[in-house]
């Protein structure tokens, strides 16, 4: 974005512009303003406002992304999710801003794969599922399992668990831990 010449025809630019000239021009010009102190912040937060549309404009074009551009970008985004699955603040406002890209923008590259919240839910469902089946954390409730993948709620993470895999997390565990087969020369319960 930076070192880019900004399209002269761009609404938003063209505000900016003329805010910035209208602002700076008396100051350059060596007249007063006519703004008091009182009014700097609520102009700098107009500034700041006008700035992020006109960047935002850069960054999410109307068009569609190119299919290739779009999916280097998915690829980055879902090892960003990987990595951060297990924060319960991972959501598509704070994916957006860790890659400088607006939500919808984000809610676009993942439209075909049904949108990133639910492919954030469906990793961590995948990643408690796994944890479930796991002898070694037999001990563990499923509560903690749940929570250790970014479910905040024992009761949201058991709707959603029972809506994707068709049983609760309790009873999906002991289930497949039922059947599994007990190895030759391990004590029988």
């Amino acid at each position: 974005m930076f070192g880019r010449r900004l399209p002269g025809d761009d609404p938003a630019v063209t505000l900016l512009r003329r805010l910035l000239l209208d602002l700076i021009g008396p100051v350059a010009g060596g007249a007063g303003s006519g703004w008091g102190p009182s009014d700097a912040g609520r102009l700098g937060v107009l500034v700041t406002d006008l700035v992020t549309a006109v960047v935002e404009r850069r960054l999410d074009p109307a068009e569609p992304p190119s299919p290739a551009g779009a999916d280097v970008l998915r690829l980055r985004i879902g090892a960003h999710i990987e990595r951060r699955l297990a924060d319960p603040g991972l959501d598509p406002a704070n994916v957006a801003a860790a890659h400088h890209i607006s939500v919808r923008y984000l809610h676009r590259i993942f439209q075909p794969s049904g949108g990133v919240a639910a492919a954030i839910r469906a990793l961590r469902l995948e990643r408690c599922r796994r944890d479930l089946l796991d002898p070694a954390l037999a001990d563990t409730p499923v509560g903690s399992i749940g929570a250790r993948w970014g479910f905040t709620r024992p009761s949201d993470f058991g709707r959603a668990f029972r809506a994707a895999y068709g049983l609760p997390p309790g009873a999906y565990r002991r289930e497949a831990l039922a059947a599994r087969p007990v190895p030759v020369g391990a004590p029988s319960a």
